[in-house]
């Protein structure tokens, strides 16, 4: 994590470096804390309070009094956010898919089979699916769209799509169980 000093680098006038490092003093615990209990891990969280530090560089001038709540709240929202920014950044880049090479399958062909076949039996129960269900579903799984865009493409509620995803994937449980896929 990066020391006081080299934060106050980016302030230009003392009276914002002032104010700035008693935010840095008061706060950085908490904040510290904040982005470790999201993130998990400990250089993410130093990363994510880097950036929120960053941040609150840069508005500084909507912040008067620094041992107020509101000022609490707010350091603590942006250490939030950053946090989160950073967690769906890294869920982004995990989406991306894998070389088989990577799970070691490709030594063990019988395993590949077993598994071309199960994905057969997952296809043929998404099959069974109603119509509005499947076409959710795919929108969700294949094409990694939010509830949020899915509801909006489809005019939906975001209830009903996250209801009709968790509906699906029983279907698809209970099915599969039936075919002696899934226990």
């Amino acid at each position: 994590m990066f020391g006081l000093s080299v934060y106050l680098l980016l302030i230009d006038d003392d009276k914002n470096k002032r104010k700035f490092e008693c935010i840095y003093n008061t706060y950085k615990y908490r904040m510290y804390f904040i982005c470790k209990d999201i993130l998990k891990d400990y250089y993410l969280a130093e990363d994510a309070l880097q950036e929120a530090f960053i941040s609150i560089i840069k508005r500084l001038d909507q912040i008067h009094d620094v041992d107020s709540k509101r000022t609490a709240c707010y350091v603590c929202l942006i250490a939030k956010s950053r946090a989160i920014d950073l967690y769906r950044k890294i869920q982004k880049d995990y989406k991306t898919e894998f070389p088989l090479e990577d799970y070691g399958l490709v030594t063990y062909p019988t395993e590949l089979i077993e598994l071309e076949s199960d994905e057969q039996e997952i296809m043929a129960a998404i099959q069974l699916l109603k119509p509005l269900s499947r076409q959710i579903l795919e929108l969700y799984l294949e094409k990694g769209m939010t509830r949020k865009e899915i509801g909006t493409l489809l005019n939906l509620r975001y209830d009903t799509v996250r209801k009709r995803i968790k509906v699906a994937l029983l279907e698809i449980q209970v099915e599969l169980h039936k075919r002696g896929i899934y226990e």
